[in-house]
């Protein structure tokens, strides 16, 4: 499983870079993480930028980067 936080989207979201912090179980998991971004056709651009060990609950926390397409709003 994977969570978030909090996360906000608005009209300058789409077409502008996007970071977002995940809280996932495991390393398997964040790598399917990214795949599932790599292939969404809503995203452009999807990477793992960063994964470490989660400090505050057990897991992993995983950073990713990427551009939300402007056909996710229509």
């Amino acid at each position: 499983g994977a969570s978030l936080d909090s996360f906000s989207v608005n009209t300058d979201s789409f077409s502008q870079p996007t970071t977002l912090s995940v809280s996932v179980v495991g390393e398997q998991q964040a790598r399917q993480l990214e795949e599932n971004f790599k292939n969404s056709p809503y995203i452009t651009g999807a990477t793992m930028t960063g994964i470490s060990v989660n400090t505050e609950r057990p897991g992993y926390t995983v950073t990713l980067s990427f551009t939300f397409n402007r056909s996710i709003a229509q």
